[in-house]
């Protein structure tokens, strides 16, 4: 073979390796873009055309239509489509990102047979700390239990004494918000009356905004 045909066919194999990354990347900009917008009945049309059946794995299809459930709160479609990655045949790392993603969708929605399921994805891929929170989540939210509020206190007192850039203080406002709601739960389950107000009236300034805020606030009329 001459140089020149090798050059050829160089070029012939670089270019079929680059045309499908560059639609790829494409047909990809073009569904953040619709995301970003709000635009989510036209990234599910998208997800499900013949060009990214094409040039997409199922999963990464699947997965991604999970995710535009979960930014509209389609709940039916939320559950629908977990069920329908859970029952196929997925990796440990493709397990682990659904659980991580889903878990506490399904710990908000008490739903203690998925919760059960995720957790088990969880386990085998999480780090200590991850698991041990979210170990403390289900006991706390689909078992009931109260024995996690020492626990919770000290993470809430780390999370106070947190260093953070003013840009980031929202977010920590919602991380104590979260805490502070959970400890609130404990309480309530110990007919703690004083200490689940002192903690919840707490949660539902920092969690203003946010779809805890009315949550917060049911769990203080029924006191």
């Amino acid at each position: 073979m001459n140089k020149i045909m090798l050059l050829v066919l160089l070029t012939i194999i670089m270019i079929a390796v680059a045309v499908p990354f560059v639609i790829r990347s494409l047909l990809w900009n073009r569904v953040l873009k619709l995301l970003h917008n709000g635009q989510y009945d036209k990234v599910l049309i998208m997800l499900n055309s013949k060009a990214f059946q094409l040039f997409f794995k199922e999963y990464d299809r699947n997965w991604n239509t999970l995710r535009v459930y979960l930014a509209q709160g389609n709940n039916r479609k939320i559950e629908e489509q977990t069920k329908k990655l859970l029952d196929s045949r997925l990796t440990n790392a493709q397990a682990y990102q659904i659980a991580s993603q889903t878990y506490f969708y399904f710990l908000d929605r008490e739903n203690r047979d998925v919760c059960e399921r995720l957790l088990s994805y969880i386990e085998k891929s999480a780090g200590e700390e991850e698991l041990l929170y979210d170990r403390m989540l289900f006991r706390i939210m689909i078992e009931k239990k109260s024995e996690d509020i020492a626990e919770m206190e000290a993470l809430l007192e780390k999370k106070e004494a947190e260093k953070i850039k003013k840009d980031q203080k929202q977010d920590q406002q919602v991380q104590m918000g979260i805490l502070q709601y959970l400890l609130g739960l404990q309480y309530s389950y110990q007919k703690n009356r004083r200490q689940m107000e002192l903690y919840l009236n707490k949660a539902r300034v920092n969690l203003k905004g946010t779809p805890y805020h009315k949550k917060v606030k049911q769990l203080l009329n029924k006191a």
